[in-house]
């Protein structure tokens, strides 16, 4: 017969356990638990373990451990299971303020089934005393406080991981052992532990199990969902009060078209309940808007005209085409997500104002939980089995890297590496302990708070998860929406700050302008891309420079075609070339045109995705919703290729689409479904990168102080000012003893560089220097000081300045006859380049990564397959360079590369310009800074074929010093 676990430790009793919740699960089903209680340190697992144990037969129970402090410094720990569920969280909330008095909340708590635990001695603060396999010392003393107040003895398990085969793992990753057994017990093994070499006879131990069914049935199985939330008001008094709004604004007008969304929305949204949300979500941004330059719109809120309406979304649906489907999912009752950008600089007055509304107690930010990823898991844990740094990277360098959630060794891929790689299987052979550290790969590991998410209610929190005193609600995300908790996603992004810090224009004025200012759009056409949201660089530039941009539909379609998934499947270069003449629009049968035809005949969004599964493939919505929430949350190919046959038959019934031709749609759509763009968020962003373009049209100035008084570092400032000095003609001072603020500024019609810009002045000093020199009690000496102080972005060309003879003579500095070292301004697209750079950072990539997998058609390539990408600048780049050391030669060079350069080390490479991509394919490379860093054993070794490092012939006699040889050679 089996026993109830009333006391299960998971993973959430954050590294102290090893238990990944399914794991536990399956433990249970596999002893016939009848019931668990999942006890951690924390409530943090609460939801997941409920969600596990859905499908039974094993009856979830709720608790958690609470160590008590003692006088003599120890905090020995007792533990409570839910008789009442709101109660139980109540208790727990206030368990865990500072200066909360334990014993007394044991006392006093309706509501929760009290166990002692080493901790609690008075009987008016425990129902049961609990006896594990622990400790004999423990176990005597459990026996005596059960004798001596009468309290019921409970059994319980003690452990520290869920099966006995799971103990490998627990030291791989955990490493708390001791004698006692540490897993899950089964009736007959707590019969072993406690009877047979225990202190319980037998007629004890029955009485023991029969109160643990006792205790058990006094628990609740179910967790409580908060109430919907309601807030006193009349949506469609809102929404007409909106629309007048904006037909007096002049940004709106109103058709038969209108009134029939309008109306199909307003039924979803109250058949489901949905208007106090939205109520809530509109009070709060109308609020903000007065207060800040609130975004136009984030995610797939754009497409409800509802939103627009109420002032949510600046965004109209109706030209743009946005689905409202894409926002609500019909198939589902949690809250739609409206994830709203605010200025960060003043995003907290959002979390103060909830607070102050729905009241501070109804109100807490939402939490995250982070995992052990592999580098993590294996730093942490190899060291245990004494595996030397470098065996641990090679293992690391094979390990595919960011798989999609939906692959089949998602969250398996060192075990994968392990069984299917040369290098994975030599490791296991070489050190075979390790292979258990896999079972450790997103075992939870610690919390943090999320950057904006927060959870909101109409009564108090506390009643439905444990709030820590750090007002951060112990749920992510996810958990918050299975418990029907209402969350408002208030972020921010930084261009907002930028826009409203140029103090040029108002809220109501960028919300109520026309993105078809051809002044506008010829800044985009002349490629002036600094400073503008989402084009500053990287793909998005690059494509835009390829089009003639003469309406924001091209903004809107370069933001999706600049992501991977178009990148990756080739759609991005069709476009280009059919927007540009050069390629026949056509589509794979007649009734994808109403689909595409905006888009040149190509897939670049995931409302196109969603329509293409309803009208072509025949979908049902609940079917099509399930696709737009894989897309959406990244499952991947293999998740998607589960619907293929659905798609190919279902296209063939409905459009009478040959299959061949369904296979190929569907097999874009796959490449592309993998990391899809929704059309609501592209154009909402879109807008944001108009306001920019617009404010460097019509305020200039303004616009680039703001940007550069909130620049993100100095490179940022220099690629700032290059521009705005070589491309819009307008001139700076860095720096102007007499005119100079604390930051950059604008006076006389000229920028103007604070006393920030002198090196060594910060923040506090360049208050301190404005206030004296404003106030006339600024010594001459003081002002010799600062004068004599270097002056930063006084040069904005400091390669040019430092290495002009390199430029000038690069023969002379070892480089081969015929070299000229170019700068990025004038790269070729394609060819050999020669170029002189800066390091601004490294990152080791993988082959085998996801997104370059798919490029592949899915081939994964075997063997060595990690490669170096070094990220540089030289005095032209607006964008980084990355110069690539390829995996043939990453061993060679690749892996010292990451190793030994340092953030402004100068380098000279020698390689192939990718076309299209600022990448330089490494083929030579030195450090110009410091030559002997890229060497086994000298500065400028050459690698023969076998790999082995040999001498360079001496350079060229000349003046001066010894020139240092300007290659490494990597073939």
């Amino acid at each position: 017969m089996s026993i109830p676990q009333l006391r299960v430790r998971t993973e959430f009793s954050f590294r102290k356990v090893f238990g990944p919740i399914a794991r536990v699960a399956a433990a249970l089903r596999e002893i016939e638990a009848p019931c668990a209680g999942i006890v951690d340190s924390d409530t943090w697992g609460h939801v997941r373990f409920e969600r596990a144990l859905k499908d039974g037969p094993v009856r979830p129970l709720f608790g958690t451990e609470i160590p008590i402090p003692k006088e003599d410094g120890t905090k020995p720990v007792a533990w409570a299971l839910a008789s009442d569920m709101q109660a139980f969280y109540r208790f727990s909330t206030a368990a865990r303020r500072p200066d909360a008095d334990i014993e007394e909340l044991f006392a006093s708590e309706a509501g929760i089934v009290r166990f002692a635990g080493a901790a609690l001695t008075d009987p008016e603060c425990f129902d049961y005393v609990d006896i594990n396999p622990g400790s004999p010392l423990q176990q005597r003393r459990a026996i005596a406080l059960a004798a001596h107040t009468g309290k019921p003895l409970v059994v319980t398990s003690d452990n520290a991981y869920p099966r006995p085969e799971d103990f490998s793992a627990f030291m791989a990753v955990i490493d708390r052992q001791r004698a006692s057994p540490q897993h899950l017990l089964t009736r007959k093994e707590l019969h072993a532990a406690l009877v047979d070499n225990g202190p319980l006879n037998d007629v004890q131990f029955i009485h023991a199990v029969n109160n643990t069914f006792e205790a058990s049935e006094r628990c609740v199985s179910k967790l409580e969902s908060a109430p919907m939330l309601s807030i006193a008001g009349d949506l469609w008094q809102w929404v007409m009060r909106g629309k007048a709004e904006r037909l007096i604004a002049g940004q709106l007008i109103w058709n038969e078209e209108y009134e029939k969304r309008i109306a199909y929305e307003m039924r979803i949204i109250y058949e489901k309940k949905f208007d106090s949300y939205f109520i809530a979500v509109a009070d709060l941004i109308r609020w903000a808007k007065q207060r800040m330059l609130v975004g136009p719109g984030r995610g797939s809120s754009a497409g409800s005209l509802v939103c627009y309406l109420l002032g949510i979304t600046e965004i109209d649906p109706m030209p743009h085409g946005l689905l409202f489907e894409r926002f609500i999912d019909f198939t589902r009752t949690d809250f739609p997500d409206i994830d709203i950008d605010f200025n960060h600089e003043k995003r907290d007055l959002i979390f103060g104002y909830l607070g102050e509304t729905y009241g501070n107690d109804c109100v807490a930010r939402i939490g995250n939980v982070s995992t052990l990823k592999p580098p993590s898991l294996l730093a942490k844990s190899c060291r245990k089995f004494g595996v030397p740094d470098h065996e641990r990277y090679r293992l690391l360098d094979v390990i595919p890297a960011g798989e999609l959630e939906g692959s089949s060794i998602f969250g398996k891929t060192i075990q994968w590496a392990m069984e299917s790689t040369g290098v994975g299987q030599r490791f296991i052979e070489k050190y075979p302990a390790t292979k258990s550290i896999a079972a450790g790969e997103n075992h939870a590991d610690h919390t943090s708070t999320h950057s904006g998410g927060v959870a909101v209610c109409t009564v108090p929190l506390s009643n439905f998860c444990t709030v820590g005193p750090d007002g951060v609600a112990h749920l992510d995300k996810v958990d918050a929406e299975q418990l029907n908790v209402l969350k408002i996603d208030a972020l921010s992004i930084r261009t907002l700050a930028v826009i409203e810090g140029a103090g040029v224009a108002s809220n109501q004025e960028l919300y109520s302008l026309k993105p078809d200012d051809p002044e506008v759009l010829k800044l985009f056409n002349e490629g002036r891309f600094v400073g503008v949201f989402q084009f500053e660089g990287g793909a998005t530039g690059k494509i835009a420079s390829q089009i003639h941009i003469d309406n924001f539909r091209f903004i809107d379609h370069i933001s999706a075609l600049s992501r991977p998934g178009p990148l990756a499947s080739g759609a991005t270069d069709h476009y280009i070339k059919r927007v540009r003449g050069e390629e026949q629009v056509t589509y794979s049968h007649p009734a994808l045109a109403d689909i595409l035809s905006k888009t040149q005949g190509i897939i670049l969004f995931q409302e196109q995705v969603m329509r293409i599964c309803k009208d072509i493939a025949g979908f049902s919505w609940p079917d099509v919703m399930e696709i737009r929430r894989a897309i959406g949350k990244k499952k991947g190919n293999e998740y998607f290729d589960r619907r293929r046959k659905q798609f190919v038959e279902g296209a063939q019934k409905t459009v009478g689409m040959a299959a061949n031709d369904a296979e190929d749609l569907w097999r874009g759509m796959l490449t592309f479904g993998t990391y899809g763009f929704n059309q609501s968020h592209s154009v909402s962003y879109g807008y944001v990168s108009y306001w920019c373009a617009w404010m460097k049209t019509y305020h200039p100035l303004a616009f680039a102080a703001s940007c550069l008084r909130l620049a993100k570092d100095d490179l940022q400032t220099a690629q700032i000012l290059k521009e705005i000095q070589s491309r819009e003609g307008i001139e700076y001072v860095a720096f102007d003893i007499d005119r100079s603020g604390v930051n950059w500024e604008v006076h006389d019609n000229q920028l103007v560089g604070g006393f920030t810009n002198l090196v060594g002045i910060g923040p506090v000093k360049a208050h301190k220097a404005v206030e004296d020199r404003n106030a006339g009690v600024m010594t001459p000496k003081q002002r010799e000081r600062l004068l004599s102080l270097p002056v930063k972005f006084a040069e904005l060309f400091p390669l040019k300045r430092d290495y002009r003879d390199w430029y000038l003579n690069p023969e002379e500095h070892g480089c081969i006859e015929g070299t000229k070292i170019l700068t990025s301004n004038k790269f070729p697209n394609k060819g050999e380049v020669v170029w002189l750079g800066r390091v601004i950072g490294r990152r080791s990539r993988d082959e085998n990564e996801a997104r370059l997998v798919d490029r592949r058609g899915g081939i994964r390539k075997d063997g060595q397959t990690k490669f170096a990408d070094i990220l540089c600048l030289d005095d032209y780049a607006t964008e980084t360079i990355t110069c690539r050391i390829p995996a043939d030669f990453y061993e060679h060079t690749g892996r010292m590369a990451l190793d030994n350069l340092k953030n402004d080390d100068v380098i000279l490479v020698r390689g192939w310009k990718v076309p299209e991509y600022n990448i330089i394919r490494v083929k030579r490379i030195m450090c110009i800074t410091r030559p002997e860093v890229l060497n086994p054993e000298f500065a400028g070794a050459v690698f023969n074929a076998s790999g082995q490092a040999e001498i360079l012939p001496p350079a060229k006699d000349r003046s001066g010093p010894e020139p240092q040889p300007a290659e490494v050679i990597n073939e």
